[in-house]
């Protein structure tokens, strides 16, 4: 499962919610891979405007949590607080919270490494059709709706020989 997410959109943090009660029934049969896809012109020059202002900020903190091998701690913290229009200081801040070498990310902020990082995850969203957030795909797969995830997982599970969900 690839999901294409913003921190500052709702939806996407109803989604991880949803993943957080999902992953541990799947029983192993689910890998999600987080792909930063802001919907802020500041790093997406695709947008015509900013729906969420900040959320370059957020998404290359967790670039530079997973440069420290602490994106998933880096992920709950940020979801887990409703912020708006984020600044450098809030990213810092909310690392140094899940656990990052705050000066470590305050660094890594501007590191252009760092942003070619984001623009790269960015462009791989454009080049498969994202345009909104959360986006998923499953097998290569988008869905059209998001509340489809659990039933093609599942049926992608079981093509692969595992059993239903649940059983």
């Amino acid at each position: 499962m690839v999901e294409y997410s913003d921190f500052l959109c709702p939806f996407c943090r109803n989604l991880a919610g949803a993943l957080v009660q999902f992953i541990p029934q799947a029983g192993g049969r689910v890998a999600v891979y987080f792909k930063n896809y802001p919907l802020d012109k500041e790093c997406n020059s695709r947008l015509p405007s900013s729906t969420h202002p900040g959320a370059c900020r957020l998404a290359l903190g967790a670039i530079c949590a997973q440069y420290q091998g602490k994106f998933e701690a880096y992920h709950d913290r940020v979801f887990a607080e409703e912020l708006r229009n984020p600044q450098p200081s809030d990213v810092v801040r909310l690392a140094g919270e899940a656990g990052l070498n705050a000066a470590a990310v305050d660094g890594c902020l501007s590191d252009p490494r760092t942003k070619e990082a984001l623009a790269a995850q960015i462009a791989e969203g454009d080049r498969l059709g994202v345009r909104s957030t959360p986006t998923v795909f499953i097998n290569g797969k988008k869905l059209p709706r998001i509340n489809d995830f659990v039933p093609l997982i599942d049926k992608e599970a079981q093509r692969k020989g595992f059993a239903p969900l649940g059983r």
